[in-house]
């Protein structure tokens, strides 16, 4: 099966940075699909990629994971502190 995803140019850096170490991974993690950028300087944002459905329909999906990662590198997580049986204290962190 073939498909495309849509990645912005400026992201193509950080999924084909480190000799592809990025691609390499999502080729692994997902049966060997193969994922193709456009050449370094197009202005294009289609991604093609290819394998079986299963493999196509995983990688993308990561693909567009890493994607909104990168537009939202600040994750909101919580903690609780108790400090004392009855109360507790909520601290949000912002990484």
């Amino acid at each position: 099966m073939e498909d495309t995803v849509e990645v912005p140019v400026k992201w193509h850096k950080n999924f084909v940075a480190r000799r592809g170490e990025m691609l390499n991974q999502i080729a692994a993690d997902y049966g060997g699909v193969s994922v193709s950028f456009p050449r370094s300087g197009s202005e294009s944002t289609s991604v093609k990629l290819s394998g079986a459905k299963e493999c196509v329909t995983g990688a993308k999906s990561r693909i567009l994971e890493i994607v909104d990662d990168l537009v939202c590198p600040y994750i909101v997580t919580h903690s609780v502190l108790q400090t004392d049986e009855n109360q507790k204290d909520i601290l949000l962190l912002v990484y």
